[in-house]
């Protein structure tokens, strides 16, 4: 399997600012097939930074020269970003030889993180499967761990980013960040459980959303690490099918309050 350079999949962060897509798996090393695409184009990602720009950043590099940027250095929530940030170090892991791209996961311990998603995503998680078993990936209920990379950024699967963020560690991503030449950003925590913080006080609506905004950013790691490790040990999904799609005020107060990214530099 051919991996970039991490400089070169740092660059692939900015198609995350952008719409996810296939040419992002090409970038960062992440085809089912073990290769990348010798002229990836990005036309929807193009399309968007043309018809958007007050909500696109850009910052590309080649080596240690500066191709483009634009608002690199504006504040930029990360939301799906996160997402290659995770496809980074599982490419950085992988060809230390730390993870093999082969391994096989049971799709059970993935989709332990389904009840962290709302219709929308739950679909995207379901195409990604769906897909994974017509392309023959899935043998006796199990998956490569090349096709979980593969499907969090083709499919922006959230099971599949969570189980991610588990097996590379927290740690290490954020670590990993750094190394690339990210000069500052928050750290990183499980942001898909970080939705949930606060249904261990049984709070709903106004009053939960009211409860996250009050906690400091490590209170809400802390909280939404505790939600992880108990879907992370829920076999039986008990705890998973207890879990309901927040409701607008609460999905502003996680979404308002993301892992930011301050500005890329090279180093």
């Amino acid at each position: 399997m051919r991996f970039p350079t991490l400089r070169t999949a740092a660059s692939a962060l900015l198609l995350a600012v952008l719409p996810l897509s296939t040419t992002g798996c090409d970038l960062l090393g992440l085809s089912d097939d073990g290769g990348g695409s010798s002229s990836p184009s990005v036309p929807e990602s193009i399309a968007f930074f043309e018809n958007h720009p007050s909500a696109s950043a850009l910052y590309v590099t080649r080596a240690d020269t500066v191709l483009a940027a634009y608002n690199a250095d504006r504040k930029q929530p990360l939301a799906s970003t996160v997402k290659y940030v995770v496809a980074i170090e599982y490419a950085r892991q992988a060809a230390a030889g730390t993870i093999r791209p082969d391994s096989l996961v049971p799709l059970d311990r993935i989709n332990r993180f389904m009840g962290l998603t709302g219709p929308t995503a739950k679909q995207l998680h379901r195409d990604w499967i769906t897909q994974a078993r017509s392309a023959g990936r899935v043998q006796n209920g199990r998956v490569p761990l090349r096709t979980v990379a593969r499907g969090m950024i083709e499919f922006s699967s959230n099971p599949a980013t969570e189980y991610l963020m588990d097996l590379l560690t927290l740690k290490e991503i954020n670590q990993g960040l750094d190394e690339i030449g990210l000069a500052s950003h928050d750290p990183l925590h499980y942001i898909i459980s970080d939705l949930y913080v606060g249904i261990q006080k049984g709070l709903r609506g106004e009053e939960r959303a009211r409860f996250m905004r009050d906690l400091s950013a490590e209170e809400r790691a802390s909280r939404a690490a505790q939600i992880h490790q108990k879907l992370l040990q829920d076999a039986d999904s008990s705890y998973r099918d207890g879990l309901t799609t927040p409701g607008i005020a609460v999905q502003h107060a996680w979404s308002d309050h993301l892992p930011v990214l301050y500005r890329a530099r090279v180093r």
